[in-house]
């Protein structure tokens, strides 16, 4: 039953927030990491790639979640971020653990999560007291939200369903550890193919060229819909590297 209720609260976000209008804020981070590389290569300088496509997906994320540019590609970003980087280790030395200890006594990293935790439901739920102080001073957001909490704000008002403040907290935060290390992996694993296949980055570069013209990212998702031969390179590297 709460399987159901939560997947009817992203459905809900889905169905009030059109991606097409996504697309102009999710260029901003695109082209930041772009012009990062760019500086790197003309200084001839090494890239951290999987920490700088971290921070990219974390931008991009973190747009769909709450409408706020982050720019941890160029700031040392947001102190919830900070405290969302100590999760991931922990829940997996949990997931590969014999014996669930934590739920027994802590350890130090343990206290440390259950900080980290405390911490981010605050910033979390501050961030969803402004959005709804938003809302109240702009109406217009509750027929045409722009972002995951503002959908589902207005979806509880406007379709009366009840979903508390620990649930939206809790869909929250899902949504951005599911789109951090996922996403940027991902990425990460398609440029290692591209390096071992050049023959296939030479024509993905072509198809880009092809379709993008002068322009160094896709204008509107119209231009980046229509890149099959990448697509189709991206749905190969999840394949074998999911």
């Amino acid at each position: 039953e709460t399987e159901r209720r939560h997947r009817q609260l992203v459905a809900i976000f889905w169905c009030f927030v059109q991606l097409r209008g996504l697309h102009r804020r999710w260029r901003r981070p695109t082209e930041r990491l772009l012009a990062r590389w760019q500086r790197a290569a003309r200084d001839g300088a090494d890239v951290d790639l999987c920490a700088d496509l971290m921070r990219y997906t974390v931008d991009v994320t973190t747009q769909l979640a709450f409408g706020i540019d982050f720019n941890t590609l160029e700031t040392e970003g947001p102190v919830i971020q900070q405290k969302l980087d100590k999760v991931f280790p922990v829940l997996n030395s949990r997931i590969n653990a014999v014996f669930p200890y934590w739920r027994h006594f802590r350890l130090p990293r343990d206290r440390q999560l259950d900080a980290a935790l405390a911490d981010i439901q605050v910033r979390v739920n501050a961030i969803i007291a402004d959005v709804r102080a938003r809302m109240a001073a702009d109406p217009a957001l509750y027929e045409a939200p722009t972002n995951f909490l503002e959908a589902i704000i207005a979806a509880k008002e406007a379709e009366g369903i009840e979903f508390s403040d620990d649930d939206i907290y809790g869909n929250v935060c899902t949504l951005l550890l599911a789109g951090e290390d996922t996403t940027a992996n991902t990425i990460a694993w398609a440029v290692n193919f591209f390096i071992e296949q050049p023959a296939l980055f030479a024509r993905a570069r072509a198809e880009a060229d092809a379709v993008l013209g002068d322009s160094p990212v896709a204008t509107d998702v119209d231009k980046a819909g229509d890149l099959p031969f990448i697509e189709a390179f991206y749905n190969e590297t999840m394949r074998l590297k999911p």
